[in-house]
């Protein structure tokens, strides 16, 4: 026992010491909502393991200007627009469609993607093309897309899921983002049979940019947390 408490002593010291010895600003541009629900409270243990590196957390849709606003990396969630960058998966992001119950009790719940056509959707806009998204379902054949239109089209998440929380119709997206709505109630998953596969999450910067070691590790970070919240909350990662 005491020489196992001496290596874990050794073990302890190391990490700290390669914790004190990383430093300097790391500047990483993340989605505004995936900022706030799912990385900011965490941080803290990232911080313990390397409290001299100085997180800089910009909120940004998309991928951002590297050089001119001096970001080191983005966290991006969905495709790649075609650009000179590099990137590494850190995690997936399953998506989910959802209702609140007194939409569905006033409206009926869909029983296929054909179904949304008579439905009140609430898509959203994308902010790098400015257009709405398509909804992604999974069918025998493979996966289909289906342009979805509504009365109100959204640009922020959040927005979004104030919406739908009041009954104002069916949405699509991220189920980070709406965990805690279906816990409480307030949101009811439809379509489960027709999931779609899960988004890639990536980290990107430029191509031919040095990556930095306090990016590396906070890559690791990143991908540990990921795994370590899909199994908390219960979500199935649908590749």
């Amino acid at each position: 026992p005491g020489l196992t408490d001496g290596f874990d002593r050794i073990a302890r010291s190391t990490a700290e010491l390669r914790g004190r010895t990383l430093g300097g600003r790391l500047t990483v541009s993340v989605l505004s909502s995936f900022a706030g629900l799912w990385l900011a409270p965490r941080l803290g243990r990232f911080r313990e393991a390397y409290p001299d590196v100085e997180l800089e957390i910009l909120s940004r849709n998309g991928v951002p200007d590297f050089v001119g606003e001096r970001i080191d990396a983005a966290i991006v969630v969905g495709e790649l627009p075609d650009l000179d960058i590099s990137c590494r998966v850190i995690g997936n992001i399953p998506f989910m469609t959802v209702a609140a119950p007194t939409y569905l009790a006033r409206a009926g719940i869909p029983a296929t993607p054909a179904d949304l056509g008579s439905h009140q959707c609430l898509p959203f806009i994308s902010s790098v093309t400015h257009e709405t998204l398509p909804w992604r379902f999974r069918v025998p054949e493979g996966e289909m897309t289906v342009h979805i239109e509504g009365r109100a089209c959204f640009e922020s998440n959040e927005t979004a899921v104030a919406a739908a929380v009041k009954g104002l119709g069916i949405m699509q997206l991220a189920s980070y983002l709406v965990y805690h709505p279906i816990r409480d109630g307030q949101l009811t998953p439809v379509l489960e049979t027709f999931r779609p596969s899960s988004a890639k999450m990536r980290i990107v910067q430029p191509r031919h940019r040095f990556k930095p070691r306090k990016l590396r590790v906070f890559e690791d970070f990143l991908i540990e947390l990921n795994d370590t919240t899909c199994r908390k909350w219960g979500v199935q990662q649908v590749d």
